[in-house]
């Protein structure tokens, strides 16, 4: 993944890495570094995808996906499962690294989505 995905609603750029779920701090766009996806929440239009020059990128390479509805429950089990077989999949050494607050975070957003789809059922 290259370039960095800026949200049009709350300005939060987020620069894709090949191991984590990335949120923007509104929630509308999520970036499936995994799986190479990005994926938001009402309209595709509500992102882009810039250059490290600040220029927009206009054939992004990545597959952008619009949710309409909320994550199901086996999606959210699934992207938790993926996000442990990637820090599995670690080298050695950057499984010695601290935790940050962001890891924290977007752990966390997985888990609240987890118990709110059991909670919708």
């Amino acid at each position: 993944m290259t370039g960095t995905i800026k949200c049009k609603l709350c300005h939060s750029n987020m620069v894709p890495n090949g191991w984590d779920i990335i949120i923007c701090a509104c929630g509308e766009i999520s970036i499936d570094g995994v799986n190479k996806k990005i994926i938001c929440q009402k309209s595709q239009s509500n992102y882009v995808e810039i250059d490290d020059n600040g220029n927009a990128i206009l054939n992004s390479s990545l597959e952008a996906i619009c949710e309409t509805s909320p994550p199901t429950q086996k999606e959210l089990l699934d992207m938790f499962d993926d996000a442990i077989k990637a820090i599995d999949n670690l080298p050695p050494d950057a499984m010695m690294t601290y935790v940050t607050q962001y890891d924290l975070v977007s752990s966390l957003k997985v888990i609240s989505g987890i118990f709110k789809a059991f909670q919708a059922l």
